[in-house]
């Protein structure tokens, strides 16, 4: 009887940890799957210069209160890029609000430490006001990023804000 019972113990303990296993493998969401497509789909669209970066918020550098946006993108095909700053904007002057430009370049992405994607997009406008610089931070896995703005005739930091990349509709 022992020697019937100790190869079935056995038996049940290798079973038990197989399914210990088999769930702890299937406990995964598909978060991390979801996320890495929609990474790689903005990776490819900055690279490819066809992107669109929606802003639903604004971050100032004088004010710590984000500003909501609605209707508000920077995109980017080939060379043309486009600038749409709704109402929701504050500026003294309604033209620094678009600005549409065929004179837009993009930097090709370098990796950070932490494995984010940086890369640099300037657009000449037709006045200097409508000169801008974007630092555009990819974060690795998702299509979230940073992106800071520095524009107008002396180039600084006018806004930020931290948004989602997605690949332009043609």
């Amino acid at each position: 009887m022992k020697t019937i019972l100790k190869p079935l113990s056995i038996i049940i303990l290798i079973m038990a940890l197989a399914g210990c296993a088999a769930q702890k493998g299937g406990n995964n969401t598909g978060k991390s799957t979801a996320e890495e497509v929609l990474y790689t789909q903005a990776l490819k669209a900055l690279e490819k210069r066809n992107f669109i970066i929606k802003i639903d918020e604004f971050h100032f550098p004088s004010d710590k209160a984000p500003v909501n946006s609605t209707n508000s993108y920077v995109s980017m095909q080939g060379s043309h890029a486009v600038i749409r700053m709704s109402q929701d904007f504050p500026s003294q002057i309604p033209s620094n609000r678009n600005t549409e430009s065929d004179n837009a370049e993009i930097t090709k992405g370098t990796t950070k430490k932490n494995g984010d994607m940086q890369f640099s997009m300037k657009i000449k406008g037709g006045l200097p006001r409508q000169n801008w610089e974007f630092l555009i931070v990819l974060y690795k896995n998702t299509n979230e990023c940073f992106v800071q703005t520095n524009g107008g005739y002396d180039g600084t930091n006018v806004i930020n804000f931290k948004e989602h990349i997605y690949p332009l509709e043609k």
